[in-house]
This record gives C-alpha cells, structure tokens and sequence, in this order.
C-alpha cells in the first residue's frame, strides 16, 4: 500500500485516543492506520510538539532534475524560448545523463512555470541603437509623456486574417473545415491615435499608397494637431518607416518629425486586437469602422502604457 497524507489534526485526534487510555491496536483499527504510523506520530510530537513535522519529505520517487538542471533549463529557454522539448530531452540525455518522458518533461516545466505560449516576435532587422536613440529622445525631450504624442499607422485584413487555427473533434479523428486558401479581397486601415482615443481613422478597399496617406495626415491628422511647444498635448507626429511614410509630399507638411520604431507604436496594439472583429460583417469597411467607436480613452491609455509611455 502507498504512502497515505493525513492531516495534523487527524494525527492529533489519534494521540488523543491514546492519552484517553486506548491501546495502539484500537486506536489503528479504529482510525484505519497502521500502529506503525501511531508510534512514529508519537516520537514526532514528543520531539517538536506537534505529530507532523514539517521538514519530512512526503515520498515518492526522487525528481530527475534537481535545482542545479533546472537552473540551466531556464537559462535554455531564456535564450532560445522557441526550443522543443524533444530537443530539451536530447540535450539533458547528452549534457547530463538524465532520461525523461516527454510528458514528464512538460509537467515539470509546468510546475516551474516555463509554460507554453504564442512566441513575441521581434524583427532581427531592428537598430537597437537607434531604438536607444528613440527612447532616449522621448525621455529627456518629453519625460516620457505621451499626451504629446499623435501616433498614425496601416494594417489590413483578407480572407486569411479571420481563419482559425484550432478545432475540437473526437479523439483520433482531425478537425477539418473548408477555408479559402486564396487571399481575396484586402481591406486596409490607417489611425491616428492620441491618449485620448482615435483622432481619425479611414479605411479603403486595397492598400493605402504614399498619396492616400499624405491626403489622411493633411486632411484628418495635421487640422486636429497642435503646434509643437514644451507641455503642448497633440503636437508630436509619430510614424514607423514604412516607405509611404517617406515621400517629399509628407515632409513638406510634417517637416523635422522623428521616425519610431514600428513595435512600440501604440497603434500597433489596437489594430491587433481588432483585427478579427472587422472580418466578420457582410460590409468589411463599414465594420472597421463601426470598431473604431468602440476605442475609449482608457483603452488607449492603456496602449501608450504598454509602448513604454507616461500617461
């Protein structure tokens, strides 16, 4: 028989029993545990007062990563979080002899809390330098406040936007469905958006091209901004590299604006979290932006928050 895990106060209920005059015999058929384990409660509480010690180990087989492996496994997962656990397996056989089932494996990164998630990927083409540049600019220029800042950027949608990557089914069986496997129609988006909520948005059948772009600054953006002075809330145009961003057109108009870096644009993560939404009305454009009204200013706090701003 296994070990069994009674509670102190069950311990204790069985060495009252004793100082009431049962015999260990009646005291283990009655509570249905072995005299063993009465005697061994006892020499525990005439040792530290109570029948559990807290310091006992429950059994049970002996873990086969200690402290010291799973100390390397983080260090592993730090700087490779996208490795397998088939190649963790392999390296712990070679590296340090330890043989594990995968599933053993995955319970105990589990347990740790090395858990499985959607990978945060980064571009391997990013100037870090200039990113330190960046952020160094809004921290001594702006303290880091983002009611300066008007941040405007594109994305998109087709008909592989809204597909859905998983399914239920019975055991063994697959889950199929028909989906396109052409892109169809594309509908995109552009937003300008402040602590404040949306400042403007449009939308258009395609893609936005350098005039669509200069014509939504000049006529939507550029009228709602202020000019530029210290404490001066909306007088700060922030966009990303992209090439339309950069014609002659757009410089005459927002002359000396500093470009950012494409993943701390605020607007980046409104247009994540809505992108779904807008795939699924018989009218896309009508639709995104019907989602636009649903912007608060708390929600877009919350964005320039998650950019790294002072809000």
């Amino acid at each position: 028989m296994g070990n069994k895990l009674y509670t102190n106060q069950y311990r204790e209920l069985a060495l009252r029993f004793k100082e009431l005059g049962w015999s260990t015999e009646d005291v283990a058929s009655a509570m249905g545990v072995s005299r063993a384990s009465i005697y061994r409660w006892e020499k525990t509480f005439e040792s530290i007062g109570t029948a559990t010690n807290p310091h006992a180990c429950n059994g049970g087989r002996r873990s086969a990563i200690n402290r010291n492996i799973m100390d390397v496994i983080h260090s592993l997962y730090k700087q490779s979080p996208d490795m397998y656990l088939e190649e963790l397996q392999f390296y712990l056989a070679v590296k340090h002899d330890v043989a594990i089932s995968i599933s053993s494996l995955q319970s105990t990164l589990e347990k740790e809390g090395l858990t499985r998630k959607l990978l945060h990927k980064i571009a391997r083409e990013r100037d870090n330098e200039r990113r330190c540049t960046w952020r160094e600019c809004i921290h001594n220029n702006f303290d880091d406040q983002a009611s300066y800042f008007v941040t405007v950027d594109e994305t998109h949608k087709n008909e592989h936007t809204i597909q859905r990557r998983y399914g239920r089914s019975k055991l063994g069986t697959r889950a199929t469905i028909e989906a396109p496997f052409v892109r169809g129609r594309r509908y995109s988006i552009v937003a300008a958006l402040t602590t404040e909520g949306l400042m403007a948005v449009d939308a258009v059948e395609g893609s936005f091209d350098g005039d669509l772009f200069v014509q939504f600054i000049a006529q939507s953006v550029l009228p709602n901004m202020n000019p530029y002075s210290p404490g001066t809330e909306h007088s700060v145009l922030v966009l990303d590299n992209c090439s339309i961003h950069h014609t002659e057109e757009l410089e005459d108009l927002v002359r000396d604006a500093v470009p950012a870096v494409p993943h701390i644009l605020p607007v980046k993560a409104y247009m994540r979290r809505h992108q779904a939404e807008i795939g699924l009305a018989e009218d896309p454009l009508l639709a995104i932006l019907e989602a636009c009204s649903c912007i608060t200013p708390e929600k877009a706090r919350g964005w320039f928050a998650h950019a790294g701003f002072v809000v």
